[in-house]
C-alpha cells in the first residue's frame, strides 16, 4: 500500500505490504474528517500476527516533515486524528477490546500524575497564588518572634470573643451582643483583633493541607524541608484533616530510647534494694490504678548506682526527666502489710530471681515471662480485688468457687488472671529439657514452693475483700438496737503531738501502747429525740 500525504509533507513516503487489506483514500476538504475503517477490518490489522515490512531508509514510526506548529489548520486535524486513532488502538489492546473498561482506563491514565509530567502537562504550582501563600506563612512560623508576638497577644485579650455560627447570628462580639458599630463587618474585627493561637507544629499543620497532593520531591523544592517532615504532615492529614489541630487529650510521644534499655531502667527502678511497695496506697496514672512505690535512697544516690551497673545505659538527664510518677520519697513511707509483703511481694521477687536461674540453666531468654510477671503482678495489686465479685462468670473471679463451691455456671475467661499460671506451665516445659535430673528437680520444686506461696497471697486478698463486704453488709443491715465494735491495737502513740505519722518516725520513739474501739449502733429515731 503507498500513502501519499498532503502537498505539505505531513509523512514520509513509506511502502508497507499488508494483505487483505484495500487501499482507503480519497481527497478530503477542510471541513471533512477522516473515514474510519469497519471495525470487522480494524479487528483483523489490529490481531493479525503478518508482519510488515517498509521502505529502506524510512523509520518506524516515521518522523514528520515538518512541526507540528507550522502546519495549517488541516493538516494539525489530520495529526489529532492520527494520534488518536493510535492511542486508541493501543488502548484497547491494553484493555482487550472492551469498551466499557476503556473509559475507565484512559480516565486513570489522564489522572496519573508520570503521565502528565511526561507531557509537561503539570503546571507550575509554584505560581500559584494559594501555593505562595502557603510556602509564605511556612517560612514565616520559623520566626520566633512573631510567635511570641502571637503569645503576648492572647495573654492581652481578657475578654471573650463570641462568633455567630449561622447567617443570621454573623457577628464577632468582645463584650455585647453585636458587632461593635465602628467596625464594617465581623471580618474587619477580627482584623483589629489579630490572630490568637499559635499550634506547637505550626510547619506541619500547614503542609499537611497539600501534603497528600504532590510527590516529595516536589514539596521539598518548595518548602525547603526534608522528607521526614513530609511524612509527618501526612500522618497529620490522615489523622486530623488538611490543616487540622488534635484534640488537647491526644499526646505524642516520641520513644529515642531501646525498649531492652526502657526494660532494664524498669527493672532497676522495681528492684528490693531500690524502692518498696505500698500495700494500700495506688495511683491513677494514664487512666489506669498503678501502685505506689517507695525510693529507698536519695534520688542522686540511686542514679549513681545505676550508671555504675549499666553504663551503656540512658544518662543522667533522661532519668530525672521520666522518673515514673506513682514513686514517692522515703520520707512519705506508710506501713505495709506483712502478708501482702511475705506473700505477695517478696514471691514476686524471688521468682524474677527463679527466672534468672531457669534461663542460666537453659540458655533460654525469659525476657519475656519477666514481662508478663510484672503486668500479673500489677493487676494483682490494682485490679483483682475490684474485679471478684460473690458470684462471676469468671471462674478466676468467682469468690464462691474460691470459698467453698459454686453450682452457677462460669462461660467467661478472664485471660488477666491467668498469666501466671500460664507462665508456669511453660516453664514446666522448660525445665523438663534440662540434662541434668539434680537441677531440674531442684528447680522443679522450688517453682512449686513460689505457686504455693502464690496461692496463699491470693487467699489473703480474697479474704480482705470478703471482710470488706461483710462489714458494709453488717453496717447496711444494722437494726436498732445493734452495734458494731471495731477494735484496734496501738503501740508508740504519742497523745496529743500528731493524728498520723510515717513509718520512719514510728522507730525508736517512745509512747504508750493502748487498745482503741469503735462503736458503731443503730439508733431509733425515738431514741435519738429522746437524746437530743
Amino acid at each position: 500500500m503507498r500513502v501519499q500525504t498532503s502537498p505539505e509533507g505531513v509523512f514520509d513516503s513509506m511502502s508497507c505490504d499488508t494483505p487483505n487489506a484495500s487501499c482507503v483514500g480519497g481527497e478530503l476538504g477542510d471541513g471533512e474528517d477522516l473515514l474510519e475503517p469497519e471495525p470487522e477490518l480494524m479487528t483483523h490489522i489490529l490481531t493479525s500476527s503478518v508482519s510488515t515490512s517498509c521502505d529502506k531508509g524510512t523509520q518506524k514510526p516515521p518522523v514528520r516533515k515538518a512541526p507540528y506548529k507550522d502546519l495549517s489548520d488541516r493538516s494539525k486535524r489530520l495529526v489529532r486524528a492520527d494520534m488518536i486513532d493510535l492511542l486508541r488502538d493501543e488502548a484497547m489492546k491494553t484493555v482487550h477490546f472492551v469498551p466499557e473498561d476503556l473509559a475507565k482506563f484512559m480516565d486513570e491514565l489522564l489522572q496519573n500524575k508520570n503521565f502528565c509530567s511526561a507531557f509537561g502537562l503539570v503546571q507550575d504550582i509554584s505560581k500559584n497564588p494559594t501555593m505562595q501563600c502557603l510556602i509564605k506563612e511556612y517560612q514565616a512560623c520559623m520566626d520566633k518572634e512573631k510567635k511570641q508576638e502571637v503569645r503576648r497577644r492572647s495573654l492581652k485579650q481578657t475578654s471573650k470573643v463570641c462568633i455567630g455560627n449561622s447567617l443570621n447570628d454573623s457577628r464577632v462580639t468582645l463584650t455585647g451582643e453585636k458587632t461593635p458599630e465602628h467596625f464594617k463587618d465581623r471580618v474587619t474585627a477580627a482584623n483589629s483583633i489579630g490572630r490568637l493561637t499559635c499550634y506547637a507544629d505550626e510547619r506541619r499543620r500547614i503542609l499537611s493541607i497539600v501534603a497528600l497532593d504532590y510527590p516529595y520531591g516536589v514539596l521539598q523544592d518548595l518548602f525547603n524541608c526534608s522528607s521526614k517532615t513530609i511524612a509527618a504532615a501526612k500522618v497529620h492529614c490522615i489523622l486530623f484533616g488538611r490543616g487540622g489541630t488534635p484534640p488537647a487529650k491526644f499526646k505524642f510521644r516520641r520513644q529515642c530510647v531501646s525498649p531492652d534499655i526502657l526494660m532494664e531502667l524498669s527493672e532497676f527502678f522495681n528492684r528490693e534494694s531500690v524502692s518498696r511497695p505500698s500495700s494500700c496506697r495506688s495511683v491513677m496514672i494514664d487512666g489506669q490504678e498503678t501502685p505506689v512505690r517507695y525510693w529507698k535512697d536519695s534520688i542522686k544516690e540511686l542514679v549513681n548506682q545505676y550508671l555504675l551497673e549499666y553504663p551503656s545505659g540512658v544518662k543522667r538527664t533522661y532519668i530525672y526527666t521520666h522518673l515514673p510518677s506513682n514513686f514517692r520519697y522515703n520520707t512519705m513511707l506508710a506501713g505495709l502489710c506483712n502478708l501482702c509483703d511475705e506473700f505477695g511481694y517478696s514471691n514476686f521477687e524471688k521468682f524474677m530471681s527463679f527466672l534468672s536461674c531457669v534461663e542460666r540453666a537453659t540458655t533460654v531468654s525469659v525476657n519475656d515471662f519477666k514481662g508478663k510477671v510484672l503486668q500479673y503482678q500489677r493487676f494483682m495489686k490494682t485490679q483483682f480485688a475490684h474485679q471478684v465479685q460473690r458470684h462471676s462468670p469468671c471462674l478466676e473471679l468467682c469468690m464462691n468457687n474460691a470459698f467453698a463451691s459454686c453450682s452457677q455456671p462460669h462461660d467467661r475467661f478472664c485471660p488477666d488472671a491467668c498469666v501466671l499460671y500460664d507462665v508456669c506451665k511453660q516453664l514446666r516445659t522448660l525445665l523438663s529439657g534440662i540434662p541434668s535430673a539434680s537441677e531440674r528437680e531442684s528447680l522443679t520444686k522450688e517453682l512449686d514452693k513460689l505457686m504455693k506461696v502464690h496461692t496463699q497471697y491470693v487467699a489473703h486478698l480474697l479474704r480482705t475483700r470478703h471482710q470488706g463486704d461483710y462489714y458494709k453488709y453488717i453496717l447496711d443491715n444494722l437494726q436498732p438496737g445493734e452495734a458494731v465494735v471495731i477494735v484496734d491495737y496501738k503501740m508508740k502513740l504519742e497523745l496529743g503531738v500528731r493524728t498520723r505519722e510515717i513509718q520512719r518516725d514510728w522507730y525508736g520513739n517512745r509512747g504508750i501502747s493502748l487498745h482503741g474501739f469503735l462503736a458503731i449502733a443503730q439508733v431509733s429515731e425515738t431514741e435519738r429525740r429522746r437524746g437530743n
